[in-house]
């Protein structure tokens, strides 16, 4: 199980890095290109999109290829999407790149939370705990890369980071053993494994609000207080997530920051 905890850590990691690389260089990358701010929150909002679409999408995914194959696929297509990001192409093929980095980054984090919640059964509120901190840190670790990379002139160049965490996190996935749990990750796990396999199989259809025992639960004031905690999140994290990705063009834009500085204050936040 520790080795499952700390694979997952590593991919909130790479989350965290993936949320707030593109808001950390926009301003530099909308200089090279020759754009406005408006056609980069244009841009920021394609890639969310596509992390939306890649929650929305993992548990079909997962039932095709396995909790594993999914993982896995959103990896890939986060590195990929990375490193194309890397060799800064035409700006109309930004706005097919960035959904597929959002789709890559949102799958994961999706399908990481189910994992850990079906397959740690003692300290569950611990061990994401820790894959929320992990995040943190990833999102506090990039900017501050971005902007040695800025100064540097290599901006480009934090495309690249997180394409490698991307990389080794796919490897990972790819060629560790969960004892047990191996064939509940798969695609079509035996009976031997039919205790993890359901309670990941159930975690799932919760996860796409399909599931009868959803709908009986939430009634009543349990169903208020359920609308009350999505309508925080959804306002939180939206606004979390904004002010992240838009703080240094902000910052540039009305106190005449330079952008590696700028970048920084995502780190702060």
């Amino acid at each position: 199980m520790k080795k499952l905890l700390w694979i997952g850590c590593l991919s909130y990691f790479l989350i965290g890095l993936a949320h707030v690389v593109l808001g950390s260089i926009l301003p530099v990358a909308l200089e090279h290109y020759g754009k406005d701010y408006s056609q980069g929150g244009t841009l920021i909002f394609a890639q969310f999109a596509g992390f939306l679409g890649g929650v929305l999408l993992s548990p079909p995914l997962n039932r095709r290829f396995g909790k594993r194959g999914g993982l896995l696929i959103a990896a890939a297509l986060l590195c990929i999407a990375e490193l194309s990001y890397m060799l800064l192409p035409p700006w109309g093929f930004m706005f097919v790149i960035a959904p597929a980095a959002g789709f890559g980054f949102g799958m994961i984090e999706a399908v990481i939370g189910t994992i850990i919640i079906a397959a740690i059964k003692e300290n569950t509120a611990v061990a994401m705990s820790r894959l929320e901190v992990l995040f943190g840190i990833g999102a506090m670790v990039m900017p501050l890369i971005a902007s040695g990379l800025i100064s540097a002139g290599y901006w480009r160049m934090s495309f690249l980071v997180v394409a490698v965490c991307s990389a080794l996190t796919f490897l990972f996935w790819a060629r560790m053993s969960f004892g047990e749990l191996d064939p509940a990750l798969s695609r079509r796990p035996p009976d031997a494994a039919a205790g993890h396999t359901h309670a990941m199989e159930a975690s799932d259809s919760v996860s796409s609000s399909g599931s009868k025992t959803t709908s009986s639960t939430y009634r009543g004031r349990n169903l208020a207080l359920m609308i009350l905690f999505v309508a925080f999140f959804f306002l939180y994290v939206g606004t979390e997530m904004s002010l992240a990705n838009f703080m240094p063009a902000i910052l540039i834009e009305k106190m005449n920051m330079k952008e590696a500085g700028a970048a920084l204050s995502v780190t702060c936040f």
